[in-house]
């Protein structure tokens, strides 16, 4: 992927897309130096590489009420912890790289500097809650009508020792029912599939975040889903591999 001019950044936590509402977005991933200077050490400190972590602070013009309501996402997910986020560059579409985990959000400002005449505005921030942040693909990013699979995408292997992990977010319905999403692993044209991930039915807008240590040769990853009595549902999914 070419370098470029962040116009069209995607934000989703549990069954919300933030970024249509937002202007600015920070996600900040790092390790802790840790000091080991021992005795003896010719006049420079040596530090050891301890925890990482991961922060994001996201910034847009303050919502209540509408689809989504952002003003009721970010108060009721203060302080919950797991809540599901993904984060992606440009425009969020099915191959797109992104970056995934669960956080504890652990502010929220829903009058940030407020000042008369100006844009009301507010401000979300949180920290990962001993979830690693993850990096991969989208996997899928559509509507769907009718139970089926989405189109293939190819990646990287599952290695032994590694932790393959996804995120759904299911952010539109329409009518009432459930759906039940799963990631699967092949060769290309999935012939054999076998299922990787199984996220938690849902039968509202929401979140789910799975993982698992399983060791596959496989590079080619798709969704299946299967739908009940709703007419429609939008999600995403996003894997990565650490």
């Amino acid at each position: 992927m070419a370098t470029g001019v962040l116009t069209n950044a995607k934000v989703w936590y549990d069954g919300a897309e933030f970024s249509p509402f937002m202007f600015a977005t920070e996600n900040e991933y790092g390790v802790e130096a840790i000091d080991d200077t021992t005795m003896g050490t010719a006049g420079t400190r040596s530090f050891a590489a301890g925890l990482k972590f991961h922060r994001f602070s996201d910034a847009g013009y303050f919502e209540a009420g509408g689809t989504p309501d952002i003003d009721s996402t970010a108060f009721t997910a203060l302080g919950a912890g797991n809540t599901v986020r993904t984060y992606s560059r440009d425009g969020g579409a099915q191959g797109e790289f992104a970056y995934l985990t669960r956080a504890l959000v652990s502010r929220y400002s829903p009058f940030d500097n407020g000042v008369v005449g100006e844009m009301h505005k507010f401000t979300f921030q949180g920290a990962n809650q001993g979830d690693p942040l993850f990096r991969g693909p989208i996997i899928h990013n559509a509507a769907v009508t009718a139970t089926g699979s989405g189109s293939e995408v190819s990646h990287v292997a599952v290695a032994s020792g590694e932790t393959l992990a996804g995120t759904l977010h299911v952010v539109s319905v329409t009518g009432s029912g459930t759906i039940d999403v799963v990631v699967e692993s092949d060769t290309t044209g999935f012939a054999s599939p076998t299922t990787q991930l199984t996220f938690s039915q849902l039968a509202a807008v929401g979140g789910g975040y799975q993982t698992s240590t399983t060791a596959t040769t496989d590079t080619f990853w798709r969704t299946t889903h299967t739908i009940s009595g709703f007419t429609s549902v939008t999600y995403i999914v996003a894997i990565g591999i650490l």
